[in-house]
């Protein structure tokens, strides 16, 4: 539920009716409008619930959870500071250590899973970051292609394709297969749905209220497929 004041909106919506927009489809209406601003805001919570939600306050049980508990009951393999060691590896990804840290990565993936065509390593924002820099060099070293600091740099590491995801936790990385995590939500109708109620016929007022309402949740297949850095 939410509730919108139209002023706040008003000179935005105006200057899209005048052309001035970057949008290659602009909203026929005001309430079109604010569904598009609202989606946008749901859209952006949904993935950061995806990744780190709780099950509480509205939230549902994201893959982060779901990893760490897999990890506890023996399912999902944390990253060890070696493939035959004991200790997990944990703590902030910068450009100095990420690589170092995704190899220790690919080496923890299980035989079984690794070269799987949907094999992937999901990594938080700042991982990504990280990884870019580190690939571009410095002073002492070429970097990817010989480009430096120019151009971006292939989110591929060892063959395997790089994802980031910006609704997962600082300093975190995912090995999995795509077809070994899901969300599922309820009727797909429900998740594209945002009902608008302009209240200035009912109490006079210039608010706009908001609702969307839908069911979502995440879950993984098999736990000794998957390995997790950052399960602290």
């Amino acid at each position: 539920n939410l509730e919108l004041c139209k002023q706040n909106f008003v000179a935005s919506w105006e200057a899209l009716q005048l052309g001035y927009s970057a949008f290659d489809t602009i909203p026929k209406s005001f309430s079109d409008y604010l569904i598009s601003y609202v989606g946008g805001i749901v859209a952006q919570a949904t993935e950061q619930n995806i990744w780190q939600g709780t099950a509480t306050n509205g939230s549902f049980l994201g893959f982060q959870a779901q990893f760490s508990a897999s990890i506890a009951a023996g399912g999902a393999t944390a990253v060890l500071a070696a493939k035959s060691g004991s200790i997990v590896i944990s703590g902030s990804v910068t450009s100095a250590n990420v690589l170092s840290i995704m190899n220790s990565v690919v080496e923890t993936i299980p035989d079984t899973v690794y070269g799987k065509e949907d094999l992937v390593i999901y990594v938080s924002t700042n991982v990504a970051k990280a990884y870019q820099t580190a690939l571009g060099g410095n002073a002492n070293q070429s970097g990817f292609n010989t480009q430096m600091n120019v151009g971006e740099k292939p989110f591929n590491f060892q063959g395997i394709e790089i994802v980031m995801c910006p609704g997962m936790s600082d300093n975190k990385m995912v090995a999995a297969q795509k077809s070994n995590l899901f969300f599922g939500t309820g009727l797909l109708s429900d998740y594209q749905e945002i009902k608008v109620l302009d209240m200035s016929d009912i109490d006079g007022s210039q608010n706009f209220r908001l609702v969307a309402r839908y069911t979502a949740g995440t879950q993984i297949g098999i736990g000794q497929d998957i390995v997790y850095y950052g399960a602290y």
